[in-house]
């Protein structure tokens, strides 16, 4: 049976075909209307106290939580939200050069917003505080740089322990990758597309792609 035409009871059989209904659209009277937010602005008290509202929040929960979960947060007021972007910021430079520490980081890092609001409030001259804490560094630097020493493999193990969650397994493997490699080769972590954890060693140099020209 065709679906435009319809059968007619009979002797004999006969189909009569269906006029093509006409169907007319109307436009829509509703319109999509987009309303971006205005833009805030506070001075004085006002914005340091939101600045300071926002660092110590997201760097309370990187304290408890961990810093990965406090750099996934966006605080909901948008004053408060740019003192936990420093924080952010502090946090993933920190683990992008030294792979550790973040939270130490995120911490002082707190302090030293605090403690530098404070002094401005009470008339301290900004760049004349900037300038102090730029020789403070300097120095913290270079008495480190006297006290470091090397360590030995024992501590090498602790220190990678420690860096995976206390994971004692981990901790060995990269004590383990780095005998391999030698203190004067690298040593990079990659994600696994499996469940498995394991240990590569490239002898020399793996080229992955050549560029020609003529």
């Amino acid at each position: 049976m065709s679906s435009n035409s319809l059968p007619v009871m009979g002797s004999s059989r006969k189909t009569i075909p269906q006029r093509a209904q006409k169907v007319h659209y109307k436009p829509s009277s509703r319109r999509l209307v987009v309303r971006a937010f205005a833009k805030q602005i506070a001075f004085d008290q006002d914005s340091k106290a939101a600045l300071q509202a926002g660092i110590d929040k997201l760097a309370d929960v990187g304290s408890n939580y961990g810093v990965t979960i406090a750099r996934a947060i966006e605080l909901a007021y948008p004053m408060e939200n740019v003192g936990a972007a420093l924080i952010r910021e502090v946090a993933s430079k920190t683990n992008d050069s030294v792979a550790d520490g973040p939270t130490t980081a995120s911490v002082l890092a707190r302090e030293f917003i605090r403690q530098g609001l404070l002094c401005v409030t009470s008339g301290a001259n900004p760049v004349s505080l900037k300038r102090g804490i730029d020789k403070t560094i300097q120095g913290l630097i270079k008495e480190l740089e006297k006290r470091a020493r090397p360590i030995n493999g024992r501590e090498d193990k602790a220190i990678a322990t420690v860096s995976f969650g206390n994971d004692e397994l981990i901790g060995t493997m990269i004590v383990d990758a780095i005998d391999k490699v030698g203190p004067d080769g690298v040593l990079s972590i990659e994600s696994s597309s499996s469940f498995e954890t394991t240990v590569e060693v490239e002898e020399g140099m793996e080229v992955c792609g050549l560029y020609t020209s003529n």
